[in-house]
């Protein structure tokens, strides 16, 4: 009892401090990134954000925006330190762990409905960005959700 005790104490920490994390480099628009510049990028991330259940390539943003790759490469990299591909991979596990917590779904469904090709790719990628598996995460949530309860 002590041992599963510990280990959720663990877990939670590791979620706070992921959250933290999270929090600094935040992608989302929100209050904190009214402060960007270009109206383009503002653009390009709402798009994003009303996109995030769909499959979204830089040829696509390029057309819809009419900008060269070059240039949403460079805003991207100015304002958020990493490619527009990148970012939005990262909305998409954002949302990803927003459904594990608030919805009742398993990893494939989640990774359906994020348009994920395959269930492996989308955990590979959330294992990339969150440092653990999607089932560990999951179990994680449900744990400290049980453990509150």
């Amino acid at each position: 009892m002590i041992l599963l005790n510990l280990e959720l104490f663990l877990l939670t920490l590791r979620r706070e401090r992921e959250e933290k994390a999270d929090d600094s480099k935040r992608f989302e628009l929100t209050e904190e990134t009214a402060h960007l510049k270009s109206s383009r990028l503002i653009q390009v991330v709402h798009y994003m954000q009303e996109h995030v259940q769909e499959q979204i390539d830089m040829n696509t943003l390029c057309d819809v925006f009419y900008m060269s790759r070059s240039t949403l490469q460079h805003l991207f990299h100015k304002e958020f330190g990493c490619g527009p591909m990148e970012y939005f991979s990262r909305m998409k596990i954002r949302r990803a762990r927003e459904m594990m917590r608030e919805e009742n779904c398993n990893i494939t469904e989640i990774a359906a409905r994020l348009s994920y090709g395959s269930v492996q790719y989308f955990s590979r990628q959330f294992k990339k960005e969150m440092g653990m598996s999607p089932m560990e995460y999951l179990s994680s949530v449900k744990g400290i959700t049980q453990a509150l309860r």
